[in-house]
């Protein structure tokens, strides 16, 4: 009766340390799948089809969201290349179809970008913008002011799921949408509405000399970590040269 007990006991707890393992092994493939979920959401990617009326090629503009870091990036499809400078802050442009104050805007940042040598501007529009004046002033364009028209009839899509990513409400849709990217390509600000060229100059100048302090921190924490280890093994005499030289 006892070994029949013990065999009774030992079946129960077999039984029970299998249902422990299979509700364990139930709740390790739930915790991946949630894992691979958010890994999924975390890491997501829009491209969208432009036309560069400059060159009449195609561009094509992704909306990154990897890590916690929302970027737009930029790329001719022609030769693959990113239309990004590494060294310049970049001001991405959404003028709507019938916007009253996108034109006057669009002469301001022109100004800004003769004087900044260090920004690129790229408008996004669903119809080319053809200035060669305005209210009978000559018009120069700048060469880092790019145009891309909205040929798929994308724009709105693009604008809601870029809202949706950045969680901003647009309460305007007849007025301009600006996006600021810092020089490391991500999303710092967005604004809405006509915004004047000296409030664009000191968000532009601020943000270049953030992004310099952060490079040039890096740049000394690096030194500063291989310093002492070079200093060490160059000027520290061994054991053997210290009892020699007695």
């Amino acid at each position: 009766m006892r070994e029949f007990t013990h065999n009774l006991l030992y079946a129960k707890s077999s039984s029970t340390y299998l249902f422990a393992l299979c509700f364990g092994l139930l709740i390790a493939l739930f915790g991946c799948s949630d894992t691979d979920d958010n890994k999924t959401s975390d890491s997501k990617t829009e491209s969208y089809d432009f036309t560069n009326i400059s060159n009449s090629t195609t561009a094509k503009i992704s909306l990154q969201h990897i890590n916690n870091k929302i970027q737009l990036h930029i790329t001719n499809t022609t030769n693959k290349q990113s239309m990004l400078s590494s060294n310049a802050v970049k001001l991405f442009a959404f003028f709507p179809k019938d916007c009253s104050m996108c034109m006057p805007t669009f002469i301001h940042i022109n100004n800004l970008l003769h004087r900044s040598k260090n920004l690129q501007v790229f408008i996004l529009s669903k119809q080319a913008i053809h200035a060669n004046s305005y209210r009978d002033f000559p018009i120069t364009l700048s060469q880092n002011l790019v145009n891309l028209v909205d040929t798929n009839n994308k724009l709105d899509l693009f604008l809601d799921s870029l809202k949706r990513t950045l969680n901003i409400e647009i309460r305007d849709y007849q007025a301009p949408l600006f996006i600021l990217q810092d020089t490391h390509n991500n999303i710092i600000q967005s604004i809405e509405g006509a915004v004047l060229e000296e409030i664009f100059e000191q968000m532009i100048t601020d943000l270049l000399t953030q992004d310099n302090k952060i490079d040039s921190n890096k740049l000394d924490s690096s030194t500063t970590e291989k310093t002492p280890n070079n200093t060490l093994s160059q000027s520290a005499p061994s054991s053997t040269e210290s009892l020699q030289s007695k």
